[in-house]
Parts: C-alpha cells; sequence; structure tokens
C-alpha cells in the first residue's frame, strides 16, 4: 500500500520566466531594503558618538527591530519595487531579444 499521492503538475515546473524576474526583483529589493536599514544605524550610531564596536552592535539590534512589524512596511515596499523592477527588466529583455 502506498501512501504517496500523484501531483497535479509535473515535478520539474519552473515559474514563468516573468515570474522569475518579479520574484528574483523582490528578493533584491528587500534584501537592499534591509543593507540601508543597517547602513541608516550605524551612521546614526556614528552621529551619536559611539565607538565602533558599539556602532556595530547598535546597527545590529537596530536592523533585528526595525525588520520586525514596525519596519516591514518599508521592506515590503523594497520588495514591491524590486518585483516591479524585475518584471521592468523582463519586458526590456523579452523586447531586446525579439529583434
Amino acid at each position: 500500500m502506498t501512501t504517496t499521492v500523484p501531483l497535479p503538475v509535473q515535478a520539474e515546473y519552473r515559474p514563468s520566466r516573468p515570474v522569475r524576474y518579479m520574484l528574483g526583483g523582490a528578493v533584491v529589493g528587500l534584501i537592499a531594503a534591509i543593507l540601508i536599514t543597517f547602513v541608516m544605524a550605524l551612521v546614526d550610531g556614528q552621529a551619536q558618538g559611539m565607538s565602533a564596536g558599539s556602532c556595530v552592535l547598535y546597527g545590529c539590534v537596530l536592523t533585528v527591530l526595525l525588520s520586525q512589524m514596525a519596519g516591514f512596511s518599508g521592506m515590503a515596499v523594497g520588495a514591491g519595487v524590486g518585483a516591479l523592477a524585475g518584471g521592468i527588466a523582463h519586458l526590456v529583455h523579452d523586447r531586446s531579444r525579439a529583434r
């Protein structure tokens, strides 16, 4: 007796090219938002006169705190802008390939 259920799609299923571009752009946008948050926290710590170690620790803690629900909306916007940029890159890439 088998306990597996056949999949409704092939196991080698890959999302379409526009979806891959948009997901890639969203990931890049999210990572950029997190990095920008960290760098801004470092600059803020430097402006407050913290030492290098304290500045890095402050940047890490602030990035973790802001990446929770309070700063999630900004990171979601970054992911959305990245997805939009990925979709536009896909359109430009397809048009240039069609010529």
